[in-house]
């Protein structure tokens, strides 16, 4: 086999060095020379020659190698064949270090063997998420009632034209029935399913809920069974727009290039870039009639949230030696329900009630023995190995020692040699959380400076709430004459079409940005971009959503600055959002280059 490479599937460093393929842009997929000898005689059988063309290699770098190499004969010549062994996974290249299925699993849907979560889940897939997704409340509400409202009307027209069929003679006339203009409906094979079956629906405004629809950024999502076409163990995990939940979101697919997991607290939708799978703290267990009585609607009540535990606002902050004194579940046992005002506590200090649903922890008990056994004369809970593993997934050393069994399989959880590591992990993962959930109010970035026409000094003035306007998070409403209350500022000024990163000499200058006609930022440090989450540095995610779009088949606009301006109450968001995202960049990278070097207790 000759490898010529050119896989524009992958990113990062991953991506260069693939660089072009022979074919130009005529495909997107590597490019491989397969000959097949059967012979029967052969001793031994089976074997496997391999070469790779290289790495960073252009289209016409390539096609001068094969001219040189003229046939099998020129790769035989230059002794360039590599004999391939696949190991027992049936790997021939990049093969996975056989220590690592020593490990707990952090999730597994196959066997029963042990496992760090009882469930796990892929992020949503709406497969019309033009429709199911908008950076407007009130867009997405419109755009869903239209289209439910075109759906209906398309199953009576059916009724009417074919009247008395029963369900398989609908669904052989479906396909050249519908009307399939992609200005008022996107239909897939379920949604076509319901219209064989004969069912209309309502909008149900109540499903609309806030998601992560790629890293740091959120829309508002139509979290529906029927319009969504693969919701998965979302459910499970989000029975409803109120309840609460972390989630640690673990790439599939890693290159090994950037970071292998992101922590989010809304329903994230599947992820582009090979998606992601989703590894809960809680899970939500439907109450059973006979416990819930008439109530099938959860009730949650604040009294001490997930974002003060995490913050340590509630005699549990980081680094206290109070985080021992708890009942082996991470909450504290003196009798307080540490979320959703759940003060009912089962005898197990687990399962908790909430209206129509229990919420229990999704880490598992095996889970919880594998970390106790290995640490047995520590307190250990269950809150502490969720921000453990969170913790090592953004080691170095984990992601380089095991590249290869992570772009093939899902992590393992070793346990470090000594426990001082555990809580360098645990603590660091911790951190991390509050950053990456926390993204839209850590402190803008302090020395990029931000430019416009006039007084250039007064616009970064303003941008950072020193001139007597706020701090900069105000939430403003409209004024009558189109301008924010209380700054004077119209809309129109801070609005952003589509952000641009300059080139200087035919190269990025990662140190600017064009946000637009008239407001630039200067001296951002390009260290910024590091920061990798789902194949792409995380401010280039965010100069790539902080925009004005149009779907091309539906005409469905979607517009960042209707975020800013319904959902946040500040038309400057996008731009402070960027100069947010550095900060929180530049931290993560701090707090990932001081994590302790892995020392694996099997070692």
């Amino acid at each position: 086999m000759f490898h010529l490479r050119g896989n524009a599937r992958t990113s990062g460093e991953q991506r260069r060095k693939e660089k072009d393929n022979v074919f130009g842009s005529g495909s997107r997929a590597p490019i491989a020379i397969s000959l097949l000898v059967k012979n029967p005689n052969a001793q031994p059988h089976g074997r496997i020659h391999f070469h790779d063309i290289g790495d960073y290699l252009s289209r016409g770098d390539k096609l001068e190698k094969i001219a040189a190499f003229g046939s099998i004969a020129g790769i035989n010549a230059a002794h360039a064949w590599q004999i391939i062994i696949p190991d027992v996974h049936g790997d021939w290249l990049r093969q996975r270090d056989g220590s690592f299925s020593e490990f707990i699993a952090l999730g597994d849907k196959k066997d029963n063997n042990p496992k760090l979560f009882e469930n796990f889940s892929m992020g949503v897939v709406t497969a019309r998420d033009a429709w199911c997704y908008n950076a407007s409340k009130t867009v997405v509400t419109s755009n869903m009632k239209r289209m439910i409202d075109f759906y209906n009307h398309e199953v009576a027209r059916f009724d009417i034209v074919h009247p008395a069929l029963d369900k398989k003679s609908r669904e052989v006339l479906v396909n050249n029935f519908i009307n399939t203009d992609p200005s008022q409906i996107s239909w897939t094979r379920a949604l076509k399913k319901e219209l064989t079956k004969d069912r209309h629906f309502t909008f149900k405004p109540e499903e609309l809920t806030l998601s992560l629809y790629r890293p740091f950024t959120k829309q508002w999502l139509y979290f529906n069974r029927t319009f969504n076409e693969m919701v998965y163990q979302m459910p499970r995990i989000f029975p409803d727009a109120a309840a609460e939940n972390l989630l640690i979101m673990v790439k599939q697919r890693w290159s090994g290039d950037g970071q292998l997991a992101l922590m989010v607290n809304r329903v994230p939708e599947l992820q582009i870039d090979g998606g992601a799978q989703c590894f809960p703290l809680y899970l939500y267990d439907p109450v059973v009639p006979a416990q819930a009585g008439t109530q099938t609607t959860l009730d949650f009540i604040e009294e001490k949230p997930l974002d003060s535990r995490l913050r340590g606002n509630d005699d549990e902050r980081l680094g206290n030696d109070k985080r021992h004194e708890n009942d082996g579940d991470g909450f504290r046992n003196d009798g307080e329900g540490h979320g959703n005002g759940d003060k009912e506590l089962r005898n197990d200090g687990n399962e908790r009630k909430n209206g129509g649903y229990v919420r229990r922890d999704a880490i598992t008990a095996e889970g919880l023995a594998y970390f106790q056994q290995a640490y047995p004369h520590e307190t250990i809970g269950k809150e502490d190995i969720f921000y453990y593993v969170y913790g090592l997934l953004h080691s170095k050393d984990y992601r380089s020692r095991y590249a290869d069994n992570l772009s093939k399989e899902l992590p393992r959880m070793p346990c470090v040699k000594t426990v001082a590591n555990f809580w360098a992990f645990s603590k660091a993962g911790r951190a991390l959380a509050e950053l990456h959930l926390n993204y839209e109010t850590v402190p803008m970035y302090p020395s990029a400076t931000v430019l416009g026409a006039g007084d250039a000094r007064s616009l970064d003035s303003r941008l950072r709430g020193n001139d007597g306007y706020g701090d900069g998070n105000d939430r403003y409403t409209n004024g009558n004459d189109g301008s924010m209350c209380g700054s004077g500022e119209q809309e129109s000024f801070w609005r952003v079409e589509k952000m641009k990163v300059p080139k200087t000499d035919g190269k990025k200058d990662l140190t600017r940005l064009i946000y637009n006609a008239h407001i630039s930022v200067s001296g951002i440090p390009p260290e910024a971009y590091d920061d990798v989450v789902n194949g792409k540095a995380a401010l280039d995610w965010v100069i790539e959503r902080q925009r004005v779009k149009t779907d091309k088949d539906s005409g469905i606009i979607n517009d960042a600055n209707d975020w800013a301006i319904e959902t946040m109450g500040n038309p400057r968001y996008p731009l402070e959002l960027f100069l947010r995202v550095v900060t929180v960049n530049l931290e993560t990278m701090k707090i990932v280059n001081n994590l302790p070097a892995l020392e694996i207790a099997s070692d």
